[in-house]
């Protein structure tokens, strides 16, 4: 009986591609399998996701070859990509390749050379055999395709079963080649290719080969001698059968970060830790999935509730995945869970090799790795048994992908645990509007830790009002004088400071003091920022470069200005102001390094820095020895930012940063520096009043017509020419308008130009949808793809779409 898979190609095109089996296949494909396929005029690798004895398809092309000996994803992990997929308006190929990593589609490369046995064959052989025969004598053997293509040329009508019937005598053997971008030894592993047939014989010698390979998976070809005591000709002769193959792969060294030990010591859980680990752990033990909100002050001991929630998972068989937002939070949190769970963490991120990547991919599939910690990839490794998903700071933007696929991980681990019926447990000190709604509104489990752990306590927050000239004068300049005196203060009692400016950089723009001309990019329509360390001006969109100016490109004048704040400039002028202190600083420019993150925080944990300076990298998650002052030194920056969250983001990152302060016996103080003291955003803040800034941000956002009481849709329409993205963007307008004009409740804003109008010489223009919380873009997103796919590209200009954006700017 013939038999038809689905394969999801990894290309933006929609639906999946149905292919026929051919007879004779060497390995049957499965659900969750790779298979090498033709598509139009190339061959490609796509994932099986459905197998069926008949279709409806009246012409299908047949698959070249499997892949893989076993399937690589579960059907829940199928079921992931493609109501993923649909919830982002993507085709299940672009979600795949979101979640596989680096080189999944291109990296294993299958086949054919001839054995000993095989050229003996071919001595003796004659006419077509001797033909077919020839065809597998390249030192280097043939592709699968070749092979097919070769042996159909010659005559043979079922050429597949002519490769598997040469592999089951013998004559050829099957070599899968692995590709890794890591540069390193390379290893030869065997693993099981087949099992014997019933009525194969097999000697003793071959037989201890097989059950010890089958025993073991993977086993190095050094390894497998030396235990089995076999020779070499014995593994080469199953080779030559195809029950046994090799695979070459590079030595690998997992890399990251490193990882930060912190003193053990007994940790008792607090009445409400206990009783937030109580409600998650009874919702796995039941089997049911559900979300749940853990909504602690920093310091409330939100981490030691993960562990615990974890131990239990992995007590009952279960693997665990846990969020963070950051790489930066990875060599603590990694260190903290170790200590619990030793060599059974592993940790997932952009900084690994793709070598590594690989590798802890295949550990997680294959069961080894339990507990896998990382930012937003980490939630695609396709772990074994998912018990429980832990997304830290929930609030995080971090969390939201902003190009290619945008999706948003906290978002899509909700899904996952409602594919995999698991509880979602989401941490924040500032939970997200939207979390926080549904959680009072009974959507998710509100859990509470309303007081931090042990002695420590809440730091108090001073608010400095920077239009008060009497704050601006003296030494300081970028400091003032409140916060100047605090950490003459600190210093003097042998404690640390931590200094908080959300802006990399030395400043952020030059211009000519003669004629007024700012420095831009060629490519995006924004100023460049100075970057002394790097030795010019950098645009922070698309990354162009250029020296920094001794003239004026305009005017010729010589008189050049820098003005505004950067990291940079901030630790240059505190280094400068207290040469006896040692200052660092912590930003996406100074941790490029790998390894320079694990280096700060060690250094911090030691106590060898003084000030660290930063970005929001130093917002969250760390709790540092000493560290008893932070100051917010310009607290306006995200105040003054053209979106609707700009409000929320102020009060998150100051509550994050000023959580860093007198975490330990010591008591806290953190002093914010402001234009605007009297904003909501920052009286609250002062306060440690969450509730009472959420209680006027919702009423701000049910007056406005903004989530939690509405979705939100942006359509970005992209291209060279500015005429022709306009006009494409008018179309899409018209066609919402059309499709909404009998319901309002949906309101179409735009299109207008986005704030930010050009980036890497492509124009944007948006169009924001909004529409009731319970709405599903979905149905609206498949039908403009279709209604445009229909009219052509019009001159190159690109549709995307960001489903519940977190950034309008662009």
């Amino acid at each position: 009986m013939s038999s038809f898979v689905q394969v999801c190609i990894p290309l933006p095109v929609e639906g999946l591609f149905t292919y026929s089996v051919p007879e004779g296949l060497p390995i049957l494909p499965a659900e969750g399998m790779r298979v090498f396929v033709p598509f139009g005029k190339r061959q490609m690798t796509g994932v099986v996701f459905a197998v069926s004895d008949r279709t409806e398809v009246e012409k299908t092309l047949p698959i070249i070859d499997v892949l893989d000996a076993e399937p690589l994803f579960s059907k829940e992990d199928l079921e992931f990509v493609i109501e993923a997929a649909r919830f982002y308006g993507v085709s299940p190929g672009e979600m795949l390749q979101v979640m596989t990593p680096p080189g999944f589609f291109r990296e294993e490369k299958v086949r054919y050379q001839i054995t000993e046995e095989g050229l003996s064959r071919f001595e003796k052989a004659s006419g077509r055999e001797k033909e077919a025969l020839a065809l597998f004598t390249l030192a280097k053997g043939i592709s699968s395709l070749q092979a097919v293509r070769g042996l159909r040329k010659i005559g043979y009508r079922a050429p597949h079963s002519k490769v598997a019937s040469l592999v089951k005598e013998g004559f050829i053997r099957r070599v899968t080649e692995v590709r890794r971008e890591a540069k390193g030894k390379v290893k030869v592993f065997l693993e099981m290719e087949r099992e014997p047939f019933p009525d194969e014989r097999l000697s003793p010698s071959a037989l201890k080969v097989v059950s010890f390979v089958r025993e073991k998976g993977r086993v190095e070809r050094s390894v497998l001698l030396e235990e089995t005591g076999v020779t070499g000709g014995v593994v080469e002769r199953l080779e030559g059968r195809g029950i046994l193959r090799k695979v070459l792969a590079e030595e690998v060294v997992l890399g990251g970060e490193g990882s930060i030990r912190e003193e053990e010591k007994e940790i008792s859980l607090t009445p409400h830790q206990e009783r937030a680990l109580r409600r998650v752990t009874e919702a796995m033990e039941r089997g049911e999935g559900g979300v749940f909100l853990l909504h602690g002050v920093t310091g409330s001991g939100k981490t030691e509730v993960y562990l615990r929630a974890v131990e239990k998972a992995l007590s009952r068989g279960y693997s665990a995945c846990i969020l963070i937002p950051e790489i930066a939070l990875t060599p603590l949190t990694l260190g903290r869970f170790q200590r619990m769970f030793g060599d059974e963490v592993g940790v997932f991120h952009s900084r690994l090799t793709a070598a590594e990547r690989k590798t802890l991919w295949e550990r997680a599939r294959k069961g080894k790795t339990r507990v896998l910690l990382g930012p937003r990839s980490a939630l695609f490794v396709p772990l074994r048994k998912t018990g429980i998903i832990v997304v830290d700071e929930e609030h995080d933007q971090a969390y939201k992908q902003e190009d290619g696929v945008r999706y948003n991980a906290r978002d899509l681990a909700i899904l996952k645990g409602n594919i995999l019926s698991i509880p979602v447990l989401l941490g924040s000190a500032t939970p997200s509007a939207e979390s926080y709604f549904r959680a009072r509104t009974g959507s998710y489990v509100y859990l509470s830790l309303p007081e931090r752990v042990a002695e420590s306590r809440l730091p108090s927050i001073e608010v400095v009002d920077l239009s008060n000239p009497v704050e601006r004068k003296g030494p300081g300049r970028y400091l003032s004088r409140k916060l100047v005196e605090a950490m003459e203060e600190a210093f003097s009692r042998g404690e640390k400071v931590m200094l908080f400016i959300n802006r990399r950089g030395y400043a952020p723009w030059v211009m000519c003091l003669d004629c007024g001309h700012v420095e831009r990019c060629e490519e995006c329509s924004v100023s460049l920022t100075l970057h002394r360390e790097a030795g010019g001006l950098l645009c922070h969109y698309c990354g162009h470069m250029r020296e920094e100016p001794a003239a004026c490109p305009r005017c010729g004048g010589v008189k050049i200005a820098a003005p505004g704040l950067g990291t940079e400039r901030l630790e240059a002028f505190v280094s400068s102001r207290w040469k006896d202190r040692r200052v660092a600083r912590m930003d996406s420019d100074a941790v490029r390094r790998k390894g320079a993150y694990g280096e700060i925080l060690r250094r911090m944990q030691e106590g060898e820095i003084d000030v660290l300076v930063g970005t929001q990298m130093i917002a969250k998650g760390h709790d540092f020895p000493r560290v008893t002052l932070v100051g917010v030194v310009l607290a306006d920056l995200s105040l003054s930012f053209p979106d609707f969250r700009s409000a929320e983001r102020t009060f998150q990152v100051l509550t994050q940063v000023a959580g860093r302060a007198g975490r330990r016996e010591r008591p806290g103080k953190v002093i914010i520096q402001t234009f605007h003291p009297d904003h909501y955003a920052i009286t609250t803040a002062a306060r440690h009043d969450y509730e009472g800034f959420m209680e006027m941000e919702l009423s701000i956002r049910a007056e406005l017509g903004y989530p939690p009481f509405t979705r939100l849709l942006l359509i970005r329409c992209t291209g060279l020419k500015e005429e022709a993205v306009n006009s494409r963007a008018k179309e899409v307008a018209e066609l919402l308008l059309e499709r909404f004009e009998e319901r309002s409740e949906v309101r179409v804003l735009g299109p207008s130009p986005a704030p930010v109008k050009r980036i890497k010489r492509n124009y944007i223009y948006q169009i924001l949808v909004k529409a009731p919380p319970d709405f599903d873009f979905a149905p609206l997103m498949g039908e403009i793809s279709a209604e445009f796919r229909g009219r052509g590209r019009s001159g190159g200009v690109r549709i995307e779409f960001d489903v519940d954006p977190y950034q309008l700017l662009y």
